[in-house]
């Protein structure tokens, strides 16, 4: 059972949260209004009628949150009847998560039968404006339109039952016992901002001096063009690879092959679009074969090409083709030596 195996096998996919959600209780509930599988817009005023509103973030694809179905199914079941609304919203969009995409919800909610309103937040408007951090994420909105109650259902699926405790008070006109517990589940999958990325132009000469500029490092030197259907393969495990090692003294130079016209354009776009932090040039010379030849006799001009140079500016690897799966055994030696 997937509850018997959470702690062993999810950690590097949970998010635990203590920090507050931008809504915490007390606060006014945002409004909302969200298409849901039965195709139907919902919004929160909708409810407003109730003695509560269960609002859930979760989603399809989180096992954390699919270990939880069946909890908030039941707890749907017992306390609708008695004036408390439940309503699901996935805030994880498809183009990150094809798993979690409106057609899938609606496999979904037949699949499970869903007793509830299952919504889709397609924008993320939603999950920004109350701070949704995991799946599951609850927030219970009290019949004054505010907040009463944010957190998690349970405690692992141990006692105490926080969201059940929490609407028995709310029936019993008690103030909630512990409005505030950390939720636990997979990070919600937010889009990032376009991220501002700046490409400089620089000649074959210009090239070699930004090298010497980065002397002291492990420098990858990779070659590619955005038309370069194998450099779409390759590119995502560089960034990774930044990302991880930058600290340990890999820097990566991103070349790109497009015409310098495609500068502001489609290079800032494929750049955004990976969420690549690199600093990357487009060359401006004459004749690339020219700059190939003067570049590696082993190079014939094919891309990607990647060049990984040692702390001291010295070549000591040429990666023609897409190889990433042997590239790390190659620069991880280099950033243990000393300059």
């Amino acid at each position: 059972m997937i509850r018997r195996i959470l702690a062993a096998t999810l950690v590097l996919a949970l998010s635990y949260s203590l920090a507050s959600a931008a809504v915490d209780p007390g606060d006014e509930a945002p409004n909302f209004k969200l298409f849901g599988v039965d195709h139907q817009y919902h919004q929160l005023t909708d409810y407003a009628g109730n003695k509560a509103t269960v609002v859930v973030f979760t989603c399809n694809s989180c096992p954390v949150a699919k270990d939880y179905e069946d909890d908030l199914i039941a707890l749907a079941k017992e306390y609708q009847p008695k004036g408390i609304q439940f309503l699901a919203i996935n805030p994880n969009p498809a183009d990150k998560v094809p798993a979690d995409s409106f057609p899938k919800m609606i496999e979904r909610a037949k699949e499970k039968q869903l007793p509830y309103p299952y919504l889709y937040d397609e924008t993320q408007e939603v999950a920004h404006a109350y701070g949704a951090k995991v799946t599951p994420h609850i927030f219970v909105v009290g019949p004054e339109g505010t907040v009463v109650y944010e957190g998690g259902v349970d405690n692992r699926h141990e006692k105490p039952n926080y969201l059940a405790n929490a609407l028995d008070d709310i029936l019993a006109g008690e103030e909630i016992e512990q409005p505030s517990v950390a939720p636990f589940g997979c990070s919600v999958k937010y889009r990032r901002a376009p991220q501002e990325v700046s490409v400089e132009a620089v000649t074959a000469s210009e090239l070699r001096d930004v090298l010497k500029q980065h002397r002291g490092k492990v420098l990858l030197v990779d070659f590619w063009a955005t038309w370069c259907a194998p450099c779409r393969e390759q590119f995502p495990k560089l960034v990774k690879w930044q990302k991880e090692y930058g600290e340990a003294g890999l820097q990566l130079i991103s070349v790109s092959f497009d015409e310098v016209s495609a500068k502001d354009g489609k290079v800032t776009e494929w750049l955004q679009q990976y969420e690549a932090d690199l600093e990357t040039l487009i060359l401006d010379v004459p004749n690339h074969s020219d700059f190939v030849q003067s570049w590696s006799s082993e190079w014939e001009g094919a891309i990607p090409a990647l060049f990984i140079f040692d702390r001291n500016g010295n070549m000591k690897h040429e990666v023609l083709g897409t190889k990433h799966g042997s590239i790390e055994k190659m620069f991880r030696p280099l950033l243990a030596e000393d300059r």
